[in-house]
Parts: C-alpha cells; structure tokens; sequence
C-alpha cells in the first residue's frame, strides 16, 4: 500500500504534520489548491511550508480533513476561523 507523503507544516509559529492527501481532500479548497502540482507557499528556516495564518485554530481544520467530523469543542475554534478567498 502507497502511503501519501507526510507535509510539516508551520501555521503562524504552531507545527502541524500530515499527509499531502489530507491537504488535497478537497479538490476546490484554498489548502488544496496550496498543495496541488509544486507548493505554492515559502518555507521557514527548518524547511517547512509556512502560512502566515493564526496557528491556534489550525488543529481543528486538520481534524476535520482527516475525519470529516470535529470534535465538539472544535466547532466554536472554526467560527472565528476567517474566511479567505483567492
């Protein structure tokens, strides 16, 4: 079994690792379109892809990719997650 490449991440100083295929889930989001053909993001000083974007509320975002569900006490984290488009 192919296993997706594992991504480290630094969101605005927090470190997050997951897999390319959890950032790409969904085809028509801003992560997956980040993490599509070459990244198109810079690296920080350890080589890690680095988004300049409140890191706190970063885990939830992830936990939901992974699973398609949040935990409870997630729910109100994304709320004050801001809206950015392309």
């Amino acid at each position: 079994m192919k296993h997706s490449p594992v991504v480290q991440l630094n969101v605005g100083g927090y470190l997050f690792s997951t897999s390319l295929s959890a950032l790409r889930k969904h085809p028509d989001s801003r992560l997956a379109e980040l993490f599509s053909g070459q990244p198109k993001l810079r690296a920080d000083a350890e080589g890690r892809y680095f988004l300049d974007r409140d890191g706190s509320h970063f885990g939830a975002v992830l936990e939901f990719l992974r699973s398609e569900s949040l935990p409870t006490e997630s729910v109100r984290e994304v709320r004050v997650l801001p809206v950015v488009h392309p």
